[in-house]
């Protein structure tokens, strides 16, 4: 997986047991290695925390979060703290971090738990603690999940069930209360098997998108009403086969779709009422996509 650092030319790639901080070199056309440390685990998905001072790193296969620090240059150092395993059921196949605007809180949705845990971070020490969770319905798996930019609204993503389930937080990120769960898939799909994947909210707020892979193999836009609420607004075609990832353009416009197994890149089009077309910059890559990164 891959992160940018905030305020630095550095982008963070995540390997089977290490964090690298790359920079791009114009000149030789590469990127070059600033420095790289052990994670402690093998690494899923990588999140900064708003200061840049540390690192969270999921594991899904060890059912594991890792702290690290990041030196003023953006530089990553060994891991500091760990939390979870094999005799801990907590954050079974956690598979994504996602950080509290304020800094000290980190949400880890947690696929095997169908549950989404709330970790307490030391901002000084990097020490994890467990805050509590937030639960979502048996069976929905939830893997990744994303914040509103100026609400106090959570948009949970279930692979299992291809829904999304909204929740309303409360003291400061520590207390979720269920909003409600709206389904992913189009109107009387009946295939089985899909799974969705990835979900972001645009920069303004005003929209939220999610992406299934196959055999739906689709990313759907919904307009996000006042009190949290969600309605479909436009689906597209993904254009490839297993949309693991996809980004948004931060201007809001465009969003690149990663489709794993067919190994291509689309581009979309947002509209400003968030309708969906198909825009030039599709390009195919020399291998697997498994994480699309936009800045």
């Amino acid at each position: 997986f891959l992160a940018h650092h905030p305020t630095l030319p550095i982008v963070y790639a995540l390997g089977s047991e290490h964090l690298m901080a790359v920079r791009w070199n114009a000149e030789a056309g590469k990127f070059d290695t600033l420095g790289k440390a052990p994670v402690g685990l093998s690494g899923t998905h990588v999140a900064l925390d708003p200061t840049a001072s540390w690192a969270l790193v999921a594991s899904y296969g060890e059912g594991a979060i890792s702290c690290l620090p990041l030196s003023a240059e953006g530089l990553p150092g060994p891991s500091v703290s760990r939390m979870g395993g094999s005799d801990d059921a907590r954050l079974t196949k956690a598979h994504q971090v996602c950080w509290h605007p304020g800094g000290t809180l980190a949400f880890v949705p947690a696929l095997g738990a169908d549950h989404v845990a709330i970790i307490q971070v030391d901002p000084k020490t990097g020490a994890l603690e467990w805050a509590g969770s937030a639960g979502v319905p048996e069976g929905t798996g939830p893997r990744h999940m994303a914040l509103h930019p100026s609400q106090p609204w959570a948009f949970v993503l279930g692979e299992h069930s291809s829904t999304i389930t909204s929740f309303t937080l409360k003291e400061e990120g520590k207390l979720w209360s269920p909003l409600g769960q709206t389904s992913n898939l189009p109107e009387g799909f009946t295939e089985s098997g899909s799974r969705s994947s990835d979900i972001h909210v645009s920069a303004d707020g005003r929209f939220l998108f999610a992406v299934n892979r196959e055999p739906a193999n689709d990313l759907t836009a919904y307009a996000i009403d006042e009190e949290g609420g969600l309605q479909e607004v436009s689906r597209k075609s993904t254009g490839g086969v297993h949309a693991r990832t996809f980004a948004l353009d931060p201007v809001g416009d465009r969003l690149w779709i990663g489709n794993t197994r067919s190994k291509n890149v689309v581009t979309l089009s947002v509209t400003r009422t968030g309708e969906l077309e198909v825009a030039p910059g599709a390009w195919q890559a020399p291998a697997e996509v498994s994480c699309v990164l936009a800045r």
